[in-house]
């Protein structure tokens, strides 16, 4: 699933949902059964790839001697012991795809007819109007960055071993 683009899971969407079985709306923004099939064409390859890594790093939680000691002095409560050493891969993988998520947003809004920034864009595109553009894409690259930054914190908040010390002035 995360290697289909998001152009083709919609089109399958609105070929199943839509035209075959009739139960979704094609286009339109005016209830909320509008809703679903963008927002599962923006969330199947993302949700595909995070469901991989995130078992992948649980799994090296578990294999790992931390929580192989907590578990052998009786620890009962394994949700913290657990949890927050996977925090830390858990940000990096939502922030490293944050990128994907945009232009997935992007093509979703164009294949639904949903009036927004997306269809902006790409109608910016088509017309070669580079100014939109250039800006546009200086916008979420600002986005972008200021995400990775809240992540950087955020790891650093979390991670007792990254903690700032009395007159460190390292980051």
């Amino acid at each position: 699933m995360s290697s289909l683009p998001n152009y083709l899971i919609g089109l399958l969407c609105v070929l199943l949902f839509s035209i075959h079985w009739n139960v979704l709306p094609v286009y339109g923004s005016d209830s909320w059964q509008h809703l679903i099939l963008p927002v599962f064409t923006i969330c199947l390859p993302v949700t595909a790839i995070f469901v991989q890594l995130f078992r992948q790093v649980m799994e090296e939680v578990l294999d790992s001697h931390y929580f192989e000691a907590a578990r052998s002095r009786g620890v009962k409560l394994y949700s913290k012991i657990l949890f927050l050493p996977c925090l830390h891969g858990f940000l990096t993988i939502i922030a490293s795809n944050i990128g994907s998520l945009w232009g997935g947003i992007i093509v979703t809004e164009t294949i639904f007819a949903w009036p927004g920034i997306g269809s902006y864009i790409i109608s910016a595109v088509s017309v070669r109007d580079y100014p939109v553009i250039i800006g546009f894409t200086l916008i979420m690259a600002c986005l972008t960055m200021l995400i990775y930054l809240i992540v950087d914190v955020l790891l650093r908040w979390t991670d007792p071993r990254q903690r700032w010390k009395e007159g460190e002035s390292e980051w």
